[in-house]
């Protein structure tokens, strides 16, 4: 017989409310971030690529590899077939396509079929969205950094004027 925690059959362990890891799911007092941040994870693996649609983190994560942005970039010359962008790449077309259909949930990329072949376009909005977003935090921690420098340089002068000046010996 095969035994679990502390001796107990291992049917007994399964059955124990306290085999149950205490973050379970079943667990009403699972936080709901945890939740969404394990769900994350599993929409990037090469099984989930073809989830749900994709908000401002997901866009910035698309841009972060190296492969996904050589390939914005050759789309930002213009409209191109799947295999034309692919041609470049020292890696298997299907890897490419899982790297093009991240970038299409993102909505970074349009695909358009005619006929057998398919044709990828860059969408400008999301980098409006992108831009506009960064616009917003530069100018919040612009004018912060410009309230501490102001806090730090009042601190100084402060220090400066309590100390004593060094007397002129003659």
């Amino acid at each position: 017989m095969l035994t679990g925690i502390r001796g107990q059959s291992k049917n007994s362990v399964r059955e124990s409310p306290s085999a149950v890891p205490p973050n379970s799911y079943s667990d009403p007092e699972f936080p709901r971030a945890a939740a969404q941040l394990y769900l994350r994870v599993l929409t990037y693996s090469s099984f989930w690529v073809n989830i749900n649609p994709m908000d401002l983190d997901d866009t910035l994560i698309a841009l972060a590899d190296d492969t996904r942005r050589s390939i914005l970039q050759r789309l930002a010359s213009g409209e191109a077939r799947v295999t034309e962008v692919a041609a470049p790449f020292d890696i298997s077309l299907n890897s490419v396509s899982k790297h093009i259909r991240l970038l299409e949930r993102a909505g970074l990329v349009r695909r358009r079929v005619a006929g057998r072949d398919h044709f990828l376009s860059l969408e400008r909005e999301p980098f409006d969205e992108l831009t506009q977003w960064m616009q917003r935090t530069s100018r919040f921690w612009s004018e912060r950094l410009d309230v501490l420098e102001a806090a730090l340089r009042a601190e100084d002068a402060i220090e400066k004027a309590r100390k004593p000046k060094p007397r002129k010996s003659r």
